[in-house]
Formats: C-alpha cells, structure tokens, sequence
C-alpha cells in the first residue's frame, strides 16, 4: 500500500492519492486498534467488564437487571446500525468495482478499475481476476476488524454508563439497600459501601482511559484526513456508484468520530450525575457523619471522570468542530492543487 502510495505521489494524480491515503489511513487505524485492544492493560478492563458483568446479570435486583438489559438492548442496536453500515459500504465497493472490471476485463487497452489500490508482486492487469479477488479478501477482512472494534468499543464504554446507572439507583433507594442487603449495616456501613462502589467506577474509567488514550489520539489525528479525503473524492466522482461509496465513507467517518465523542460525553454526564443522586436521597435524616460522607463523596462526583486525547485535552464535543474545520482546510488545499 505504501509502495502504490509513493508510485501515485510521482504520477501526480490528485484523485487516486487521496483514495489510496484514505484507505492506507483507515487499515492503519483498524489494526492499531487491534493491536491496543490485544494489549494486556485493555485486557485486563475487558476481563473486568465480563466478571462484573456477570455479577450484574445474576442480580436478584429486578431493577438492576432491567438497567442491564436495557443497556445490552442499546448495545445490540448499535452494533446493528454498526455492521449494516459497515459491510454495505464494503460490499458496494467490491460489486461495484467488479461489475465495471469485468465489462473491460478482455481489453487491453482499458484502464481496468481495482477495488484498493495497493502492490501486489504481479501484473495486476494480466491476472486481474487473481486481483479482484486479492483485493475483495483484503477489504472484507479489515471490514470484519473494523466492525469488530468499533462494537467492543461501544460495549465498553456502555457498561462504564451501566456502572454509574446502577450506584445512582442505588444512592436514590439507600434505606432500601440497607434494608436488603445480606450482611447487615447501619448508615454508615451502607455509605462506605457505596463510597467503595464509586470509588471502583472511577479505578475503571481511569484504566479505560489509559488503555485506549493512544488510540483516541491517532484516531483524532487522522479523522480531519479521513473526512477531508471522503469529502474530496464526493466532490470528483464522476458517475452514482463512486458518488455513493465516497457518501457512505464520509458518514461511516463521520459517525465514528460522533460514536467516539458521544460516548465519552455521556460518561462525562452520568458521572457527575451521581453528585444529583446524593443529593436527591434523604442524606438531612442521616447522622452527621453519615452527612459529612455524602458531602465528601458530592464534591468527588462533581469532578467529571473524561477519557483524553493522548496526555493532552479531554475528548469533548468541541473536538468535532475542530476536526471539521481542519478538514475544510484540506479539502481547500486539495481543490486548488487538483
């Protein structure tokens, strides 16, 4: 891919540049995230997540049970939408680019099209078959990792909402949970038992955050070129079937980019929500030391737990609007030298 990069960087050809970065671009992203997703510390939050999970969905709690259901019904329709939009974009890429290959495949002196353009060690053009069928593997697999990666982030970052759902409900119904738990406690005991639970939450987010911060950073970099790209090929496309696989790239980079900001926000949003829950129980009925527990537990709420861009700014919905503008920026410069 990177040979055909620096043989398209001598021919001068604006239009097949920019497809060949934005698919080099998109196979990097897809296997660094594989990478990152192998490595032991995201191991260790995922063993986490399916040991708790796995607590949570053996809850003799109807309430909590129904959260968690509720949370994996999000999850499966996101993975839904996901895949669709995924392997419809990689499936008209392929018959698209087949169907039109196979009309010059006996001529010679066509210009045969090529799903991606990337080296392969023979005459691409003499066994353009071998070719096709090379290059259609080659996208359905990093379509699959893709996929893949894109839903295991999303789970992931579904249950850290599902974690903070379950200890507002819990704080909500104190004396309740004081009431049904197995062991008995007084206030006290029930307070530090959450301070605990809270406490553990934010230990997840922080090792979530570690594990994937690198992949948050290479993916933002890379975004502005992503949609630039997409956007600058819908702009040159000459017939529909170009037209709608450069307009599904640009929404499928798009809406990675929303996935990733969204769900981060909402961590953002629920954390601090767990400051609203504390002060929506009966804590002026407790003792005050139990008062001074939930004043203290308050203040550490109203301190949002973010994931973060690398070691720099937090991921925020402002960055949405700062990947767009750079990507205009591009998208000039690539019109004027086109």
């Amino acid at each position: 891919m990177w040979i055909e990069f620096f043989y398209l960087l001598g021919m001068n050809d604006m239009k097949k540049l920019t497809d060949n970065i934005r698919i080099a671009i998109s196979c990097i992203l897809v296997f660094l995230k594989v990478i990152i997703f192998q490595s032991a510390r995201f191991t260790k939050v995922l063993n986490d997540v399916v040991e708790q999970e796995r607590v949570i969905s053996n809850s003799e709690d109807e309430e909590i049970r129904n959260l968690h259901l509720k949370c994996a019904k999000y999850v499966r329709t996101f993975a839904k939408l996901v895949v669709g939009l995924v392997y419809s974009t990689a499936s008209l890429l392929i018959v698209s680019t087949y169907v039109i290959g196979m009309k010059v495949r006996n001529d010679p002196l066509a210009e045969k099209p090529v799903i991606v353009s990337v080296w392969l060690p023979f005459d691409q053009n003499e066994y353009y078959d071998t070719a096709l069928f090379l290059q259609a593997g080659f996208v359905v697999l990093v379509a699959i990792l893709y996929g893949m990666t894109q839903i295991l982030y999303i789970s992931i970052m579904v249950f850290a909402k599902l974690r903070l759902h379950i200890l507002q409900h819990q704080i909500r119904n104190f004396d309740y949970y004081k009431r049904m738990s197995l062991v008995p406690v007084d206030d006290v005991g029930m307070m530090k038992r959450l301070i605990r639970d809270h406490q553990t939450v934010i230990g997840f987010v922080g090792e979530l955050n570690e594990a994937i911060r690198l992949m948050l950073l290479v993916e933002f970099l890379f975004s502005s070129i992503n949609i630039a790209t997409a956007a600058f090929q819908l702009i040159l496309d000459q017939n529909l079937n170009d037209s709608l696989f450069s307009l599904q790239c640009l929404l499928l980079v798009t809406g990675q980019l929303l996935i990733l900001v969204w769900h981060a926000d909402v961590i953002n949003v629920e954390s601090v929500n767990v400051a609203s829950a504390l002060y929506e129980f009966p804590w002026y009925e407790k003792s005050i030391e139990v008062q001074k527990m939930a004043h203290i537990m308050t203040i550490r709420a109203q301190r949002p737990l973010r994931l973060t861009i690398g070691p720099f700014k937090p991921l925020t919905n402002q960055i949405i609007s700062q990947v767009i503008n750079v990507a205009y920026s591009y998208i000039t410069i690539m019109t004027r030298n086109y």
